[in-house]
């Protein structure tokens, strides 16, 4: 039950990045995908990590700390919605 829990979530996590997964691997080459998670993902999570860490460790004011967090969510969003556009086209 654990081993196929562990195949099942790994499979998923493949198959949400724009890397995808071959599911029908003996038979099929074609990677199948959602596309939801890219590479950029990973570093971005690590640096709003950071400045949650930061505002917890630091004591910077939370309505500063909120401000700035909102306005970089706001231009990540643009960005990756802009990104994910140019890759559909």
């Amino acid at each position: 039950l654990l081993c196929g829990a562990c195949l099942g979530s790994h499979l998923l996590s493949d198959w949400l990045t724009n890397a995808g997964v071959p599911l029908r691997w003996p038979l099929d080459r074609a990677r199948h995908s959602a596309g939801v998670v890219t590479p950029w993902d990973v570093p971005i999570a690590a640096a709003l990590y950071a400045a949650a860490a930061a505002v917890f460790r630091w004591r910077v004011r939370p309505a500063l700390a909120l401000a700035a967090l909102a306005a970089f969510l706001t231009a990540y969003v643009r960005w990756k919605r802009r990104r994910l556009a140019q890759c559909a086209a």
